[in-house]
């Protein structure tokens, strides 16, 4: 199989044909041109066989999944969201935004991760339960302990002593509008990550699994049915011992994921591969939403 490709304006995706190895070599020649629209691109083949023309056919590549797509635009940041949406031709699914991890006081309010500190707006008054997308809201576990009255363990959040922060929190979404329609919650991000203030190194697995569970079951008796999604970072070279011994159960999550940003890219497919081959990479993340029956997603990606 040989292409010859004659490019007559910048494309950002390229028409793939299929070849069948069972049959003889064909010649294909493409003749490429974009679409008008912000979706899709279109291209014309001419394919040449045995010194006959075939008729021309259009390949168009399939629009992209609106239902697969994400954003995190900047805290607060709704002109954002619909300047994107506008370029794209439709809105994300999807759209992120952080809850401050300054204080129990920050957390029980959905304080915006504004600026550090106090006083930054609830998330509730920047972002509208009428949006045509689901808020993905990333909950800190523990708080900052600059904030006083510390320390905050995991094993006293197992022991349920941090439970009624969450109850107040799911209260505060619920008064605003938010349900498990039009609202998930991506808890303690990046957990196998020492810069997190609920790092959970080897040691912590059953404090880790059982707080989980304490805080799925407090805001889900406020908002019955919400969503978790887990998402430890990729390659898991933290101190964290296997992934696997800190998932609390599919009956406390909902989605399973890996935040994946490229900080060593040499621009190569050697680089690209060891992102799906490395230990707790992109093909254990896919076996592992096998083995748990839920959906994988990519919480955080990045160059």
């Amino acid at each position: 199989f040989s292409a010859t490709v004659k490019c007559e304006a910048n494309l950002s995706r390229v028409a793939r044909i299929p070849t069948n190895p069972s049959t003889k070599p064909r010649r294909f020649t493409f003749s490429l041109a974009t679409a008008n629209d912000k979706i899709e691109q279109s291209a014309k083949a001419v394919v040449v066989q045995q010194g006959k023309s075939v008729p021309t056919t259009v390949l168009t590549d399939p629009p992209i999944r609106q239902d697969a797509f994400g954003l995190y635009a900047g805290p607060g940041n709704v002109a954002g969201v619909n300047e994107v949406a506008a370029m794209l031709g439709h809105d994300p699914a999807y759209v992120s935004d952080f809850i401050t991890s300054w204080s129990w006081a920050t957390i029980s309010s959905d304080d915006s991760d504004w600026i550090p500190g106090v006083g930054d707006p609830p998330l509730t008054s920047l972002w509208s339960p009428s949006n045509p997308y689901t808020m993905v809201w990333s909950l800190p576990m523990l708080p900052n302990p600059a904030s006083g009255g510390g320390p905050y363990t995991l094993a006293a959040g197992a022991a349920g002593t941090y439970n009624a922060y969450f109850t107040t929190l799911a209260s505060n979404l619920s008064a605003a509008g938010w349900n498990s329609k039009n609202s998930m919650i991506r808890l303690g991000s990046e957990f196998n990550g020492n810069w997190e203030y609920w790092w959970a190194p080897a040691g912590q697995e059953a404090n880790f699994v059982t707080y989980w569970r304490n805080i799925v079951t407090a805001m889900r008796a406020v908002i019955p049915n919400l969503k978790f999604i887990w998402s430890p970072c990729i390659g898991n070279n933290w101190g964290s011992s296997a992934l696997e011994n800190y998932y609390p159960g599919s009956a406390y999550v909902n989605y399973v994921g890996l935040d994946v940003y490229d900080t060593s890219s040499g621009g190569n497919s050697a680089t690209w591969n060891s992102y799906l081959t490395m230990s707790y990479g992109l093909n254990w993340l896919a076996r592992f939403s096998v083995t748990t029956g839920r959906p994988s997603c990519i919480p955080e990606v990045g160059l």
